[in-house]
């Protein structure tokens, strides 16, 4: 035992050795890595306060050269003779209101004719001053007048002298301590402190460190650069002068023949537009108390842990010493208890003996008991087991029983819910007949009534004007419900297909707003639409159905909001789950109508279905529009989420992931122009910010009116106007025209104002013409948008694009077009020649497709302009008709314009006509600013391919 407890004592003895040598050698470590990170950390600090100083010097430089520009261009303005007094006047005035001390000509040869203040008597850098007025730099150097030493901003000029030669360059100068304090150069409280040296190491400014003429002999006798000799460290900075470069050294500045010294670091960089260096210098006296503070806590705490280990150990000692004992004490005493539990053990084992013999007596006469036992068992086993077999069987039954009534009642239950959806099939089809019925008599009793009120009142032209506008209005829903119950049966026989094709979302959202503007307007409706985060503005879709969607929302909106309601418009993208090649769109509809109840708008989405609600029974439609769009949209692999307050209005979240189209190799590009942006939504102004800041200008931004005029009114003081100024139609408060008129009195007409709206153009003009708006940007504002608009004020740009994006729809004349219509029926062949002939265009009818392949080839080339061809013809069909024009050997067989012009109005007919040649198709029945707008595309496509 007590060699265990040497060998106890000799292990805790190991342990304390070891922790102390740990701590010890964790103290060196600390201490190097100390040293090393306050090194470290002084050199950042060093590089960001010489950085900090270097920009600050920038500024200075940049302030004063904007300055010298503005009080040179005074002196140009004289005039290309300008005579001496009229020099010293302009000069006199500029250094008055700048607070200059002298302002000096420079001719090339180093002569100085002073024009303001005492003369200048030395030059700190005669050659690098005349070298750059040579080459028409601005740079700032030195120079002496009398005892004062100054700071000099040098820029070029070309005027006479008073020795009859030409200046090349003028000086303004000041007073270097104010300089000095600009720069902070000379702060007692800053940790660092600095030499402004020339490029030969003479001083500029020089702090109470300073010794000798140049900072290189200084180098040579204070300081003892770390890992080269001071020769090698002032050829290194020598070096990085000449090469134009940064510099950094370590060093130890010696005092009293090098018995005291003090470590510090050196960091030089040069100043830009000047022949100077900026020399920061980090003493580390501070820096070097801390280390040491630091080093003796770390002392202190090694001492205290030591102290503490040691208690510790010696606790360990005592505990199991006392533990030792307290066990050997145990010992002793199972020792004892063992002993006599032997002897106990000794009489119980011949108790047991005894035992034993009596029970193998008792053993024998059980056996002969057994065997009667045994035989009532084997018989009372083979009674359970016959029991058991009778109950198996009479569970196996009960099973198959109730088995064959849980079919029994499944089978009654799906017939009962069978039956239950055939009556509510029916009951649902039955509504929508009666509902068709009433929808489609509703406008057909328009459409009668109407035309017998004209044909009585046929002399009254307001009247029959009336007539004709209504029987159109309510022919455009007759043909909607129609394309309703056609979509529907599309959608349940699984025939609706998408036409995947390249989409300007620009373009589809500026197409949506000029279809649902004029309803917005006949309702006195506040309309609005919003786009943020454009990722791109090309992508694959279906744009029928998309516009399809879009309109459907839109139509309900405006059908339930009413008078003084607003309708918005909202438009966002985002990084899509699906790759970089796609781009989630989301777009939102949100109106502030009627609204929905909980209960139907879970089954907003079911065919047939309207809200039993009296506000509605007024509003016409089929049910369907929204089972169709919701087809649509899953379609196209997106989502549709509702959300609606009866009373307060409806919100319909739509969400696609939509392939991107490659973007086009021209970079749309704006100079570096200062505009503002002025609207009270902020998500509009921060989005129209970030695209004009892709665009390369410098945009700015605020949310009134008010607050406009104060940022035009301040920039106009400091002659920094605004190069153009992009004002909401529809603010709170000071409205956009006010806002314009306003700013115009304080620019005139030279600052382009263009007014942003959702609104039509047309209605606003004159007022905005009047307030001073020189042109529109419509909503949405697209990035492309934007350029659009502003790239005219580019000098010399090409502005055809722009102009199209604007052009009322029959804008192109089509007088004297030439089409081949061909139609067999004789109703629709006239109804399109009237519409045609009334625009100027001359029309040859072909009764079949047979019949305008005939009159095609017998043409002479160039005849004809254009083809209008119906699909569904005896003879020859539209499309056979196309592929024999195209296979004729002809030269204008192959780029004449096939326009389809049919009933078949499903997107996959449209891709049949494509398939087979045709170049548009369009749908019957003609919107006649429809197929002006299709000819006026194509025939001017065709003749600038001619």
């Amino acid at each position: 035992m007590k060699k265990e407890f040497k060998l106890i004592i000799c292990g805790l003895i190991f342990i304390f050795a070891l922790s102390v040598t740990v701590l010890l050698s964790l103290n060196h470590y600390m201490d190097i890595q100390t040293e090393k990170d306050v090194r470290e950390i002084a050199k950042v600090y060093l590089m960001g306060v010489s950085d900090q100083e270097a920009n600050r010097f920038e500024a200075i430089k940049t302030i004063r050269f904007n300055q010298l520009n503005y009080m040179n261009d005074s002196i140009e303005k004289l005039g290309p003779a300008p005579t001496k007094d009229q020099i010293v006047h302009a000069v006199n005035n500029a250094a008055e209101f700048q607070s200059f001390t002298n302002c000096s000509l420079v001719s090339e040869d180093g002569y100085l004719e002073a024009l303001y203040g005492p003369a200048i008597n030395h030059l700190g850098d005669q050659d690098f001053l005349i070298s750059s007025m040579q080459y028409d730099r601005e740079i700032v150097t030195g120079a002496w007048s009398g005892n004062e030493q100054l700071i000099v901003f040098a820029s070029p000029l070309h005027v006479p002298m008073e020795n009859g030669t030409t200046s090349a360059g003028i000086l303004w100068c000041k007073p270097i301590s104010s300089f000095v304090k600009l720069m902070n150069l000379d702060n007692p409280e800053s940790l660092v402190y600095f030499h402004l040296i020339r490029r030969d190491s003479t001083y500029v400014v020089r702090n109470d460190d300073a010794t000798g003429d140049n900072y290189f002999d200084k180098i040579n006798k204070y300081l003892k650069p770390e890992g080269m000799t001071a020769e090698e460290a002032a050829k290194e900075l020598a070096m990085a002068i000449d090469t134009n470069s940064d510099f950094m050294m370590h060093t130890k500045y010696t005092e009293n023949n090098g018995l005291d010294y003090e470590r510090r670091t050196v960091y030089a960089t040069p100043l830009d537009d000047s022949n100077w260096y900026l020399l920061s210098i980090i003493p580390y006296g501070v820096l070097d108390s801390m280390i040491s503070a630091m080093g003796e806590a770390r002392y202190r705490g090694m001492i205290v842990s030591m102290a503490i280990l040691t208690a510790g150990l010696l606790a360990v000692v005592l505990f199991y010493f006392r533990m030792t004992r307290k066990q050997l004490h145990d010992l002793e005493e199972a020792k004892k208890e063992t002993e006599e539990a032997l002897e106990e053990a000794k009489a119980s084992q011949e108790e047991a003996i005894e035992s034993k013999d009596r029970a193998e007596e008792a053993m024998l006469e059980a056996e002969a008991a057994t065997e009667d036992a045994v035989k009532a068992r084997e018989d009372a086993e083979r009674s359970k087991e016959e029991a058991i077999e009778a109950k198996n069987r009479a569970e196996d039954a009960l099973m198959e029983a109730e088995a064959a009534n849980e079919d029994a009642m499944k089978a009654r239950e799906e017939a009962e819910k069978a039956r239950e959806e055939a009556v509510e099939a029916n009951k649902a089809k039955s509504d929508f007949l009666s509902n068709m019925s009433h929808d489609i008599r509703t406008p057909m009793n328009a459409i009668v009534g109407m035309t017998a009120i004209a044909e009585e009142h046929i002399d009254d032209k307001d009247r029959v004007q009336d007539c004709l506008h209504k029987i159109t209005l309510s022919g455009k829903h007759l043909l909607g419900l129609i394309n309703d119950v056609l979509d529907m049966s599309k959608i349940e026989s699984g025939k609706m297909t998408l036409n995947m094709e390249a989409l300007s979302l620009r373009e589809a959202m500026e197409t949506m707003c000029e279809i649902i503007r004029p309803q917005i307007r006949s309702k006195g409706q506040n309309f609005d639409i919003l786009i943020s985060n454009i990722i791109s503005e090309e992508v694959y879709c279906d744009s029928v159905r998309l516009n399809q969607v879009l309109l459907n929302f839109l139509s309900n909106a405006v059908k339930f909001t009413p008078e003084g309601g607003f309708i918005t418009v909202s438009l966002y993208q985002e990084e899509s789950p699906k790759g970089d090649g796609f781009v989630r769109t989301h777009m939102i509809v949100r109106d502030t109508g009627m609204g929905m109840s909980e209960e139907f708008r879970k089954k907003l989405f079911t065919a047939f279905e309207r809200e039993d609600n009296l506000r509605v029974h007024k509003i016409q439609g089929t049910g369907l529009g929204m089972t169709i769009t919701k087809h649509i949209v899953e379609a196209m692999g997106g989502t549709i989420l509702v959300d609606s307050t009866p009373g307060e209005g409806s919100s319909f979240h739509v969400t696609l992931d939509l392939e991107k189209v490659t973007e086009s190799d021209r970079d749309m590009k704006l100079p570096d122009w200062s505009i503002l942006i002025v609207d009270d939504n902020m998500d509009l102004c921060q989005t129209a910010v970030l695209s004009l800041e892709e665009l390369g200008t410098r945009p700015e931004w605020c949310l009134s009116g008010e607050e406009a005029i104060e940022k035009v009114k301040e920039k106009h003081d400091k002659g920094e106007d605004y190069f153009a100024i992009l004002i909401d139609y529809k603010m709170e408060g000071m409205d956009g025209l006010e806002t314009s008129k306003k700013i115009t009195e304080i620019l005139g007409d030279k600052t382009p104002i263009s007014l942003i709206s959702a609104y039509d153009w047309t209605e606003i003009e004159k007022d905005a013409r009047e307030a001073g708006v020189n042109g529109f940007i419509p909503k949405p504002l697209f990035k492309s948008t934007l350029y659009h608009e502003l790239r005219k004020y580019i000098p010399g740009a090409e502005t055809e694009d722009n102009k199209e994006l604007h052009l009322p729809q029959n804008a192109v004349d089509l007088t004297g077009l030439k089409v081949l219509l061909a139609e067999d029926i004789d109703v629709n062949a006239e109804v399109a020649k009237m519409m045609l002939s009334g625009n100027g265009i001359e029309v040859d009818r072909a009764e079949d497709g047979k019949v305008a392949v005939e009159k095609f080839e017998s043409s002479e080339p160039g005849q004809y302009d254009v083809i209008l061809m119906d699909l569904r013809m005896p003879h020859m069909n539209g499309f056979e008709a196309t592929k024999a024009i195209r296979a004729l050997d002809r030269k204008d067989a192959q780029t004449i314009p096939i326009i389809a012009m049919t009933a078949d109005a499903f997107a996959e007919d449209a891709n049949k006509c494509y398939e087979v040649g045709m170049n548009a198709h369009i749908a019957k029945p003609i919107d006649i600013h429809i197929l002006l707008r299709t000819l006026s595309h194509h025939c001017k496509k065709d003749q600038s391919q001619d």
